[in-house]
């Protein structure tokens, strides 16, 4: 009867204990279960942003920087020598090649040959518009023959020192007959200079002023007189006492001697 007793009393104390440590167990077990959850979750959401974030991140093949720490030793020598060619390679300066091709002679003579058709047309109008039509007539029809400025120019030197030298020499010529003492009767029209020509076209007013202003050109430095070759082209109009002028000056080039 004891032992029955007992075993009884063992059984619902179990019942007892059973009953009282279930709950503990049982939350125990769904906070594990919440755990593995939540990491389960993390890790989707950590996978996702990496899916989301890695293109940014991606660099194809040929954009790929390469490190220098990576290089091989074998390679590293090669890599260097590439480099020093690289810096050592000459620049190509498109500018210089394209005024080497605009100053080859042909390239000169062709410039030359251009100014010289719009150099006559500039003339011809000048005539035109000063000096009367027979005049005028006269003066072009004569103004191309035996005319090496105007019918066959020749390159004597460099384009930009001849631009240069014809600009100076228009300012000198100019400054030479307005500064004379019979300029008062010389009406200057043109002045041009090119390849070491000039040509001036003028109207004499006063008798006698423009011979003289004309010889004192011949004090020029390179000046070439007539007896040197090339012989310069002048034509003399009159019309009721007034001359119209047409004369050239040729000058040497400045290393000649």
């Amino acid at each position: 009867m004891n032992k029955l007793v007992k075993t009884l009393a063992i059984i619902v104390l179990s019942l007892i204990v059973g009953y009282v440590l279930y709950p503990a167990l049982n939350d125990n077990s769904t906070n594990a279960d919440l755990v593995v959850k939540n990491t389960k979750q993390e890790d989707v959401s950590s996978a996702l942003s990496e899916t989301i974030e890695k293109p940014k991140e991606q660099i194809s093949p040929q954009q790929k920087p390469v490190s220098r720490s990576s290089i091989s030793p074998e390679n590293s020598s090669e890599i260097a020598a590439d480099d020093e060619k690289t810096n050592l390679a000459p620049a190509v300066d498109s500018s210089e090649n394209h005024a080497d091709e605009y100053y080859t002679l042909e390239t000169r003579k062709e410039t030359l040959i251009d100014w010289s058709v719009n150099h006559k047309n500039k003339l011809h109008q000048i005539f035109d518009e000063n000096m009367p039509q027979s005049i005028s007539s006269s003066m072009k029809s004569s103004l191309v023959n035996n005319n090496t400025m105007l019918n066959d120019p020749t390159v004597e030197q460099d384009t930009i020192e001849d631009d240069n030298w014809a600009f100076l020499m228009e300012q000198d010529i100019r400054a030479h007959i307005t500064q004379h003492d019979l300029s008062a009767g010389f009406d200057i029209l043109n002045i041009s200079c090119k390849q070491l020509i000039c040509d001036i076209v003028g109207i004499e007013r006063q008798a006698n002023s423009w011979l003289p202003i004309y010889r004192g050109f011949y004090s020029f430095p390179n000046i070439r007189f007539r007896s040197e070759g090339k012989k310069p082209k002048n034509i003399v109009r009159t019309d009721q006492g007034i001359q119209y002028i047409y004369a050239q000056i040729i000058f040497k080039p400045s290393n000649s001697a």
